[in-house]
């Protein structure tokens, strides 16, 4: 959830952030799924071939089309019958700021969820861009 949360507090800062939050069937396999025998939804653990996908916990998901339909519906425009236990969780745009810094914290940002030189730089760039907004010292300088 924490990872969700990160994603749902980046830009647009002048937005509402949205974490959506289903149940599902989880399929533990590893092996390639057999598509022919697949429920409307299931998950599958994602094979940890990139250093980003097992920091990020990744699952795949399978969406079957719905019967008589040739393009995907979102699960929130589905009926309601069929969203199976799907919530919707809304992170005002007034405590993305808060919320962020909670997650630097807890070491919840950019180079714990992209563990490379690109989420590296995102999270310098970050750091800078915190403590301009909040005016407080989010780099320490240790020579003081």
């Amino acid at each position: 959830m924490l990872t969700a949360l990160h994603f749902a507090t980046r830009e647009p800062a002048n937005e509402n952030g949205v974490i959506w939050q289903f149940s599902s069937w989880l399929n533990t396999s590893f092996e390639p799924p057999n598509l022919s025998g697949m429920r409307d939804l299931e998950l599958f653990p994602a094979r940890h071939s990139a250093a980003r996908i097992g920091a990020q916990s990744a699952m795949f998901s399978w969406h079957e089309l719905p019967s008589g339909r040739k393009d995907f519906v979102p699960l929130e425009k589905r009926d309601p019958q069929q969203r199976f236990a799907l919530k919707k969780f809304v992170v005002p745009k007034d405590r993305k700021l808060e919320l962020r810094l909670a997650l630097l914290k807890m070491g919840v940002h950019e180079f714990s969820l992209f563990p490379d030189l690109d989420g590296l730089a995102r999270h310098l760039s970050d750091l800078v861009g915190l403590q301009h907004h909040t005016g407080d010292p989010i780099i320490e300088d240790d020579d003081e």
